[in-house]
């Protein structure tokens, strides 16, 4: 199947109503964190990461690269998060964020371009709430600007490939808005975030992440409640029909 583009995609509408109501169906959660240590966190070395560039001087070396957390529950990844973030950070370096499910059939929920293409709308509208500058390096993320986070839409492709590389046009490459890497590793990864000036803000915009999945798997699923009760009525109709006039 074809890549399908997002911005032909109309994102679910998430009242807030809905984000208030819905519950936490994220079992575990993951975070890629990019950048340049000058201090190194104890018994940990960042694995090495050709898109991060960072300019560095003789009187402050960095470590570049990447450090990667382990599955984390939902109240743990804030501190996992401060204690590791790097000291510098620029607009080559994003910042994933990886969510796994309790069940095969929630995931399954997720693979349809309404879902990336909802998180672009929220996140924007997380980054404007925030009052993040024209500068910061999230807008050409949220523009499709970055060969990182490409915003298309091919998940049937990336759920099967079990292996990485670093092709960013093959069919069923990584480098979308939602890497669907279920056979890699059971997850979703959100690929559109930046890395954010402090740690705080970045684990606001996990959190962010995490509430937009939330809310989108309530809302689809009311969606699709309605659906299937429409066509029942609509079946049901159809067999009185057929016995009135039998």
């Amino acid at each position: 199947m074809a890549a399908i583009k997002l911005c032909d995609v109309a994102p679910i509408e998430l009242l807030e109503h809905i984000r208030q109501k819905a519950r936490n169906r994220v079992h575990r959660v993951g975070v890629e964190l990019e950048g340049g240590w000058s201090k190194l966190p104890k018994g940990t070395h960042p694995v090495r990461d050709g898109s991060v560039e960072i300019a560095q001087t003789a009187e402050e070396p960095l470590v570049l690269g990447e450090i990667v957390s382990p599955p984390l529950d939902l109240t743990a990844f804030p501190t996992w998060v401060k204690a590791f973030y790097p000291q510098k950070m620029n607009g080559t370096c994003g910042m994933h964020v990886h969510l796994s499910f309790r069940t095969a059939l929630t995931y399954q929920r997720l693979m349809t371009p309404t879902y990336p293409a909802t998180i672009v709308a929220y996140i924007r509208q997380w980054a404007e709430t925030e009052k993040l500058g024209k500068k910061h390096p999230i807008w050409p993320r949220l523009r499709g600007e970055s060969e990182f986070c490409q915003h298309v839409y091919q998940a049937d492709a990336q759920s099967s490939t079990a292996g990485k590389d670093y092709d960013h046009h093959r069919t069923g490459h990584r480098y979308t808005v939602i890497n669907y890497c279920y056979n890699r590793h059971s997850t979703v990864e959100c690929r559109l975030l930046p890395m954010f000036d402090t740690p705080e803000q970045a684990v606001k915009a996990v959190r962010e992440v995490i509430d937009i999945t939330n809310a989108y798997l309530l809302a689809t699923g009311r969606r699709e409640e309605k659906i299937e009760g429409k066509a029942m009525v609509e079946r049901d109709e159809e067999k009185e029909t057929r016995r009135i006039y039998a």
